[in-house]
């Protein structure tokens, strides 16, 4: 990939995944932080280095590299495990590679309603990445989540949904700038499974700065208004920022807190 997508090793956070709990359930902030650099390090599927360097900073065992070419696609996705979970994570679009453009492009709807050019890359790598999480779980069972930005939150979300009901089902799917994946017959069909488990942060303008607002897709969530006429094919559904515990629909004061601890973190 390019410089436009990847960072050296030096600009990776040291402590994306110090306060990562796998195992408590719902949306957590730490967590998304966690995922989020997770995506950042699917870019560097060509900087093998970079990864090696990376991974065991975040208590991960050597992690998997996995790239598929074909006319049109170009497909990466890093595996990842630790003690306590399973990494999925799709890079996304390099605007330097005219087969992710290809990809982004071709946005003709299938029989399933699904976006033919996310279903067509995703299709090229999954058997490579569905038999090495396969022998991953089958080593020892853990939580696997599925991670990705842009391009690849839609085939972090387009692999879950073809996962949703056997033994790699995600415990959690957390995206980051992602592009619809599919029509509104998909948006509900996923939801109604895996909304629960799905969360994809939006950014919002207000008084002339950006603010991170999460979507949760969950049947008991509270819907607010939405940002824009076409938030309805959004996966997942917005709550609101409320009274909540930890592992639930965000409380305000956390999320204040993320947004400004985060410039000490970055590096």
């Amino acid at each position: 990939m390019s410089l436009f997508v990847q960072l050296p090793p030096a600009d990776y956070s040291r402590t994306a995944f110090d306060r990562f709990r796998p195992l408590r359930g719902g949306f957590d902030l730490d967590d998304a932080r966690a995922m989020m650099w997770m995506s950042q390090l699917a870019y560097e599927t060509d900087a093998p280095q970079t990864i090696a360097d990376i991974g065991p900073l975040w208590d991960f065992k050597p992690i998997d590299p996995v790239r598929v070419q074909a006319q049109r696609i170009d497909t990466r996705v890093i595996v990842g495990e630790r003690e306590d979970c399973i990494v999925a994570a799709f890079a996304g679009t390099d605007p330097a590679l005219d087969r992710n453009l290809m990809i982004d492009a071709d946005c003709r709807l299938t029989s399933n309603d699904k976006y033919e050019g996310f279903q067509a890359a995703l299709d090229a790598a999954w058997p490579l990445v569905e038999t090495k999480l396969t022998a991953l779980i089958q080593a020892r069972p853990r939580p696997i989540f599925f991670t990705g930005h842009s391009l690849g939150a839609a085939l972090a979300v387009l692999a879950a949904e073809k996962v949703k009901d056997g033994r790699l089902a995600p415990a959690a799917v957390y995206t980051f700038g992602m592009p619809r994946a599919g029509g509104r017959h998909f948006k509900s069909r996923y939801d109604r499974v895996l909304g629960d488990c799905t969360y994809p942060p939006r950014l919002r303008r207000r008084h002339g700065a950006l603010h991170p607002r999460f979507h949760r897709g969950a049947r008991d969530a509270q819907p607010v208004r939405a940002c824009r006429p076409s938030a309805d094919m959004q996966i997942g559904r917005q709550v609101r920022a409320g009274r909540a515990a930890r592992g639930a629909p965000i409380e305000r004061s956390a999320l204040h807190r993320w947004r400004a601890r985060q410039p000490s973190q970055l590096h």
